[in-house]
């Protein structure tokens, strides 16, 4: 099972190699509204002013105290939403780059994926009643709907499936008549009172917690877990060009020679370069998978 702290353990060692951030654990559980915490080890770099990131939040450090090893922080900075983390939970100190940042990157990924210019989607399958009586069918079991994929009917008889074409999918329906908005329209019978399978296309479902399945809570099959992290990783390299030409930034004399104006914006390209390639083969794999399939009406 990869979870979504595995992915962005994957993200971070794409971006940080062998470099790592300053780390701390807590000494003691915290609740939602705590605006205190205790360390397990001396504080270090666990200064006034710091930023710490603590699982998928970030907090502020307003003083600290070092004999007791103990800071007063300001809670869900950043966008992070504030959460409880128990007692031996890992915190980053002043972190290049924070869970949060490199989970919230993962869920762009995850969203860009359905788009027509990526061409992935996640297999769904809803099961509806055939009636006679009815053309139109609601597909509100349906979630995420991109598009309908393939319509069979089960039979009256162990192992007797049809397909069902053709068919079309209507979009913008009355939710009075069509709760999800889309209407399944049948241009065939089945079998009255017998299940038809709906095989459709579906968005991606945003990463929720870092304990998540990946597979079960996104819908990305295992094959291609190893896109995101890299997708994340180009998505974080690409802006830190811009920070680096800001007038208030200092960097070390050292940096514009040995670390050259364009640096990061090439990393994101190597990173983007693999991206691309992993999402033309999965959108192949995806294409040979299912060339049997005919379109609806």
């Amino acid at each position: 099972m990869t979870t979504t702290a595995d992915l962005i353990a994957e993200t971070r060692r794409h971006l940080r190699s062998m470099s790592r951030d300053q780390m701390n654990k807590l000494a003691a559980t915290i609740n939602t509204t705590d605006a205190t915490l205790s360390f397990t080890y001396d504080l270090k770099g666990v200064t006034e002013g710091s930023y710490l990131a603590v699982g998928l939040e970030i907090v502020y450090v307003w003083s600290v105290d070092g004999p007791a090893k103990t800071a007063v922080v300001e809670r869900a900075q950043l966008g992070s939403a504030a959460a409880a983390a128990t007692t031996g939970t890992i915190v980053r100190v002043n972190p290049l780059f924070p869970d949060f940042s490199i989970f919230a990157a993962l869920n762009e990924e995850l969203r860009a994926y359905s788009s027509p210019g990526v061409g992935l989607y996640r297999v769904g399958i809803v099961d509806l009643t055939y009636d006679p009586a009815r053309s139109g069918y609601d597909l509100t079991g349906a979630t995420g709907l991109i598009d309908v994929i393939d319509v069979e009917t089960v039979g009256y008889l162990p192992g007797d499936q049809a397909r069902l074409r053709p068919w079309r999918l209507l979009r913008g329906q009355d939710t009075a008549d069509f709760a999800s908005g889309f209407a399944l329209v049948l241009y065939s019978g089945g079998y009255p009172g017998k299940t038809m399978r709906v095989t459709y296309k579906a968005t991606f479902a945003p990463l929720a917690g870092l304990g998540d399945d990946v597979a079960t809570v996104a819908g990305l099959h295992v094959e291609a877990h190893d896109i995101p992290p890299l997708g994340a990783a180009a998505r974080l390299v690409a802006p830190r060009e811009a920070r680096r030409s800001e007038s208030d930034a200092q960097p070390e004399s050292r940096a514009a020679v040995e670390v050259p104006p364009g640096t990061s914006r090439n990393a994101a390209a190597g990173f983007l370069g693999l991206r691309q390639t992993r999402l033309a083969e999965e959108a192949a794999r995806l294409r040979a998978f299912y060339v049997r399939v005919m379109s609806g009406a």
